[in-house]
């Protein structure tokens, strides 16, 4: 995998993404694109040619980077700095348009999902395991279902 490749992110109006950094790890860039934020390279590491869920968190006072593999379970690596608020505009997912280049995730996203709070372990490992559970009562499913009766 290339370095610095998109996973899913923004860079309008300020620079918020999560991207695929060196030696194969997870890197985010926040703060203002500040360096603080996408040099950190204590995250795990995602692993290549095998399914991998990928997460951040983000509080005020630190980031959480997790990796779950079937095989190792979930991972993590905290970034312990002050984190500000951004902007989010846009979002590209599997690719960052940034400093003059496009460089691409080559490999397969098959979902993406962001929350308005910061996911616990517990959450993490529901996604990972069991996948999210939905009341499915209204929703696509029961109403297709429904028209064509």
């Amino acid at each position: 995998m290339a370095d610095w490749a998109g996973i899913v992110g923004s860079r309008t109006p300020t620079a918020c993404e999560m991207i695929f950094g060196p030696n194969d790890t997870v890197h985010y860039v926040w703060n203002n694109n500040a360096a603080e934020t996408y040099n950190w390279a204590l995250a795990p590491q995602i692993p290549q040619d095998s399914w991998a869920m990928v997460a951040l968190t983000i509080d005020p006072d630190k980031a959480i980077a997790y990796v779950y593999t079937e095989a190792k379970g979930l991972k993590q690596g905290t970034n312990k700095i002050p984190h500000v608020e951004q902007q989010i505009g846009n979002m590209n997912i599997g690719f960052v348009d940034c400093c003059g280049n496009v460089r691409y995730f080559k490999g397969i996203i098959d979902e993406v999902m962001i929350y308005k709070r910061a996911l616990t372990d517990a959450d993490l490992l529901q996604l990972a395991t069991k996948g999210l559970a939905v009341e499915s009562s209204g929703k696509l499913a029961t109403t297709w279902g429904d028209v064509k009766r």
